[in-house]
């Protein structure tokens, strides 16, 4: 009997095998064995066929002496692979690296950033925490206190969560995206345009309220 299968040849040889299918062969053989000279002999799939040697010996000879051929990129491609790699960096370091800033609270993913984002000035004093709010000013020697005008001690979470003086702003927001108060609905608010323009409408109800500079 020929086959050009090596692998089944090795296989039945094997008395390790355990797959199921190979034993059944090997037991079949093994009566027919017992009836007739059964022997089992291997030959190369494409033996005697010209066409089919020289391809094999051409895919050997690619093999070991083959030649590297270069593959010519068009400008397009290679600037959208280097912009893909380019925004896996600033993924990596802006989630390493800037995890306790404010503004990774509202963009904790710069990828899910739109091309054309320009978020306006006020929502900008939001994001960052720089901007005229009394912990800022404060921060930077400009008043005295940094209490909210409600009263209580500031910071940006205090005005998106539990301050009475921004509430409407908040239930504005909340009733648009239909999303709990809590941190992880900040990046939400930039992907809508009446959540952005209830947070530059916070943003300037706060200034309204903030003492005057020295």
């Amino acid at each position: 009997m020929y086959t050009d299968c090596l692998s089944l040849l090795c296989a039945l040889r094997s008395l390790h095998t355990r797959d199921e299918e190979t034993d059944q062969l090997r037991r079949l053989f093994s009566r027919l064995s017992g009836r007739l000279s059964l022997f089992l002999f291997h030959v190369r799939g494409n033996s005697g066929l010209i066409g089919n040697e020289i391809e094999n010996e051409n895919a050997r000879r690619t093999c070991t002496v083959g030649a590297i051929r270069e593959k010519v990129l068009s400008k397009r491609v290679i600037w959208s692979e280097f912009q893909a790699e380019s925004q896996k960096e600033w993924l990596v370091n802006w989630q390493t690296q800037h995890q306790g800033t404010e503004t990774y609270k509202w963009l904790p993913n710069v990828l899910d950033l739109l091309p054309d984002f320009l978020p306006p000035k006020q929502a900008t004093f939001l994001i960052t925490g720089h901007g005229r709010f009394p912990f800022y000013l404060h921060r930077l020697s400009l008043i005295t206190s940094p209490a909210c005008f409600c009263g209580e001690l500031s910071d940006i979470d205090h005005y998106m969560t539990r301050c009475p003086g921004t509430a409407a702003f908040r239930d504005r927001s909340r009733a648009e995206i239909r999303f709990e108060i809590e941190q992880c609905w900040y990046p939400r608010l930039l992907r809508n345009q009446t959540t952005i323009e209830a947070v530059m409408a916070m943003v300037k109800h706060i200034n309204f309220y903030m003492p005057a500079t020295d």
